[in-house]
Order: C-alpha cells, then sequence, then structure tokens
C-alpha cells in the first residue's frame, strides 16, 4: 500500500493482510512512529519516502537520502543493524529489533546499541 498522505489509518493497516507500506517520511508525527513500530515488528515492511516526488532543484547524494532514512529510524528507536538487515531483504524497513535504550516516540532513555 503507498500514501502519501497525513493521517493513515494504522489499527485498520494493522488488522489487514497488507504486508508492506509506503509511506512519506515527511509527513510522520510521533503517533505514525509508533504505529510504524508495530507494524513492522508484527513481520511487515515499511518503505520510507525520503526523496520529493517533485522535481528537486538538484539531485540529492546518497549520503542525504541516508542520513533521512537513518533519521527517521533512530526516532523508531530501530538498531541500524536492522537497517543493514533489511537493506538486503527489501526496499524498505523490515522485521527489526527495537533498540530498548530508545523509548517511544524516539526518545532515548540510556545508552544507545546497535
Amino acid at each position: 500500500m503507498h500514501c502519501c498522505g497525513t493521517a493513515l489509518p494504522w489499527k485498520a493497516l494493522q488488522r489487514s493482510n497488507i504486508s508492506a507500506a509506503s509511506v512519506d517520511a515527511g509527513t510522520l508525527d510521533a503517533a505514525d512512529l509508533d504505529a510504524i513500530a508495530e507494524f513492522v515488528e508484527s513481520g511487515r515492511a515499511i518503505v520510507l519516502g525520503v526523496v520529493s516526488s517533485s522535481t528537486p532543484p538538484r539531485r540529492p547524494a546518497v549520503e542525504e537520502v541516508a542520513a533521512a532514512v537513518v533519521a527517521v529510524t533512530d526516532r523508531l528507536g530501530f538498531t541500524r543493524s536492522a537497517l543493514r538487515r533489511s537493506h538486503r531483504r527489501h526496499a524498505g524497513v523490515r522485521t527489526g529489533r527495537r533498540n530498548p535504550a530508545v523509548g517511544s516516540h524516539g526518545h532515548r532513555t540510556g545508552p544507545a546499541g546497535g
């Protein structure tokens, strides 16, 4: 499923048979992050849209795109190793472990792992 809008129906998605969702990373709020974590932890995939769909003034560098994905996954509390594993399996984040040092909404609760 692909959605560039806000206020995604995460509860309905959790109850569905949808195995992957593509979302615009720029529209995500704290509630979305918790819902994404639950979605991924249930064995499904999230594909993060981090590059503008309109023509950018310049082509973003690979490092900029990677940094945008890492910023979201850090807020989710997934370890960096989850990104490496998911990159091999999918174009999105899948079945990663959440970092126990990061609490709800990406607030650090202790030393970072990963």
